[in-house]
């Protein structure tokens, strides 16, 4: 005997689904869950002004065909085996189809008990997890500082659910802590069963228990969660249990106190573990819960004896301008060797992957996987494993407006809309990253433009590009629309899709610190002394110290092109000089120049910034005026940047959109 039940308790939405498909699909299916025992789950399809026939697919497979309102249909579990499966319905009338919803339930045998006894051993590691992407790649408004190696992802995709769970095996940790904000909150009906079926699909000996995080609630709504935890996910054998117990930590309220302990006794009856989180007194509560913990990563390491000892990688919210806790590797070694010989019976990782408050030790392209290996060396230092040379290739003034006289339906002309041809020669360097410096959508930066000419050249290496925003994206408030649109969170505009104050952002590669800045100035905040953009490059320029520093932007500052000097980017320049950063890269003039090292105010300086304007992205070509001092290289040709960006040094390269070398070099970090 088998039992059929919604593994996500609800309405599952495609990631492709508009707002107008949520809409209707809300209003449209619903799957109803089947008592114990029993041998079907109907699918029940509400009228909904339908007409014509609802055809109900498992697995992709038709079921049947139904032409009575209302629509439905029953799962017989006899025709699926144990398992995850896909329900899904299709409305057919006078010759169209269209897809109304899927829905997925999860198939397991009717009789299975409830797991006892402890899947959790002492001491055991935890790591609090944010299941809760991508609502949260913005906190006050402001984009994440780091970049996962995965990317910024989705916490209900598979892959990423997948390699979330190798991590945290690799890293030690038996118990992953998932934040848990209530029923419905954050997709939990979703997330959490996916967390759960994929570790025990995988056979991976993490286990999972939540992390209660719900403000102030009454005794009722705590006994109503438990028992909707309990149902959905304690019983799966992939939960965390002590003593047959199911495992939940708790955050507590605004102002914990011992009335907390008691209404948590209360709500779980000796039927749970329960953690809670420590508050000034709680060792003198009359009601002790299982345990205690600690939850404060700006802080590096916090014991509480004899129940938990929590380390934190550092800490710096995206919406603050200095990090509440520098990150130091070599410190968090430490603080896990000392988590690990206290012999606490909880040690708690803060966090895997809270990105929104900078604690995450998940793999980032700014770390790699350095803390997780610290983590699995149990703090011991490895061999630090050799910074490798990566390639990137940049350009700026890229694309030419899909309706140009000289697009010519993507293929451009001998003079214009080269655009194909550059992108041809970035892929055959097979870059680590693509530099985008800004115009990259001519003539205006509109989605439809980008998705019509960019998309159809420069889109094909999207996945490893870091864009930049020019002036053709737009300069007024509000703007950047389409750029923001287009790139997604690799832009890194603001939470209302534009790109003011935004648009700036920071991200390692290899051994080098790379530097994106906004320099459409008046959107941006300024570009100035004092401006927020300048205080927040030299904050970003303390926290991550690099011996190589790359920084890029739009309006170059030095140029003996048709736009010339930009003077208003001194004070950016001098803030990344006083860093002591080796290159800049910008656009805007249709070319390619090359200058020596120096200073912002353009004086020759070996230990100042070299600058290289390479704008032939495609666009068209203008002419160079006088050349200014310290100028060393000109081409009017359309053409690329190679950069080789070793641990200690790099090498440039200008190709013309055929390949050919124009231009070459070599130079060491300052």
């Amino acid at each position: 005997m088998r039992k059929v039940y919604p593994a996500l308790f609800g309405l599952f939405l495609l990631a492709a689904c508009s707002q107008k498909d949520v809409a209707l699909e809300s209003q449209a299916i619903s799957l109803l869950r089947g008592e114990d025992g029993a041998t079907t789950t109907r699918l029940y399809l509400a009228p909904n002004s339908l007409r014509g026939n609802v055809l109900f697919y498992i697995d992709g497979k038709l079921l049947v065909k139904d032409t009575a309102a209302p629509f439905e249909t029953t799962v017989d579990e006899s025709r699926v085996q144990p398992g995850i499966h896909r329900a899904s319905a299709v409305n057919r009338y006078d010759g169209t189809h269209q897809h109304l919803g899927n829905f997925y339930f999860r198939v397991e045998d009717a009789l299975t008990p409830s797991p006892t006894g402890s899947n959790v051993t002492f001491p055991a590691r935890g790591a609090f997890y944010y299941p809760w992407y991508p609502e949260t790649w913005t906190v006050g408004g402001k984009h994440v500082f780091y970049t996962p190696t995965l990317g910024y992802y989705r916490s209900g995709e598979q892959s990423v659910v997948d390699g979330h769970i190798k991590a945290l095996g690799h890293a030690k940790v038996q118990v992953g802590i998932a934040s848990w904000w209530g029923q419905g909150t954050h997709y939990e009906q979703n997330r959490i069963p996916l967390l759960l079926d994929r570790t025990a699909a995988l056979g991976s000996s993490v286990k999972w228990a939540l992390y209660y995080e719900k403000g102030t609630k009454s005794q009722a709504e705590l006994v109503s969660d438990l028992a909707y935890i309990r149902t959905n996910y304690a019983n799966n054998s992939a939960y965390a249990r002590v003593d047959g117990k199911p495992v939940l930590f708790v955050y507590n309220t605004a102002n914990p106190s011992c009335a907390d302990a008691d209404a948590w006794k209360a709500a779980t009856k000796g039927e749970w573990y329960i953690s809670l989180k420590v508050f000034r007194g709680y060792r003198t509560c009359s009601t002790q819960p299982a345990a205690w913990h600690q939850y404060g990563p700006a802080v590096a390491a916090d014991q509480q004896k004899g129940y938990a000892y929590s380390v934190s990688p550092g800490f710096w919210r995206a919406d603050e301008s200095t990090p509440r806790l520098a990150r130091d590797l070599t410190r968090f070694q430490q603080n896990i060797r000392d988590m690990v010989t206290s012999n606490e019976p909880w040690q708690l990782v803060t966090t895997f992957n809270e990105w929104g408050e900078g604690t995450a030790v998940e793999s980032a392209e700014e770390w790699g996987d350095s803390y997780l290996e610290a983590l699995h060396n149990d703090g011991q230092a490895g061999a630090a494993p050799p910074a490798s040379t990566v390639t990137v290739v940049a350009t700026g003034d890229i694309s030419c407006d899909p309706a140009s006289s000289y697009f010519n339906g993507g293929d451009g002309t001998a003079g214009a809309c080269r655009q194909k041809y550059t992108q041809q020669v970035a892929t055959s360097l097979d870059p680590d990253a693509v530099l985008t410096l800004g115009d990259n959508q001519y003539d205006t930066g509109t989605l439809s433009n980008f998705r019509n000419s960019y998309d159809l050249s420069w889109g094909k290496l999207r996945s490893v590009t870091h864009p930049g925003i020019g002036n053709h994206e737009g300069q007024s408030s509000g703007s950047g629309n389409g750029y923001c649109a287009y790139f997604g969170a690799a832009a890194h505009c603001n939470e209302n899709g534009s790109q003011d104050g935004a648009a700036s952002y920071s991200f390692n590669l290899g051994a080098w610190h790379i530097v994106v800045l906004n320099s459409n100035c008046t959107v941006a905040g300024g570009c100035g002394a004092g401006s927020p953009q300048e205080q927040w490059l030299k904050a970003d320029l303390a926290a991550n110290p690099r011996q190589c520093i790359l920084a890029t932007w739009h309006h170059p500052r030095f140029s003996s092109g048709d736009h010339g000097n930009n003077v208003f980017m001194t004070d950016l320049w001098q803030a990344l000089q006083n860093a002591g950063a080796e290159v800049v890269l910008s656009g805007h003039d249709h070319g390619l120049e090359r200058f020596g090292p120096q200073r912002a105010d353009g004086s020759a300086y070996q230990g100042g910034m070299r600058q290289f304007v390479a704008g032939g992205g495609g666009k068209n070509l203008y002419s160079f005026s006088t050349p200014k001092p310290s100028s060393e290289f000109r081409a009017k040709s359309v053409g690329v940047l190679k950069l080789e960006l070793a641990p200690e040094s790099y090498t440039w390269a200008f190709l013309s959109d055929t390949g050919a070398t124009l231009d070459q070099g070599q130079a060491v970090c300052n």
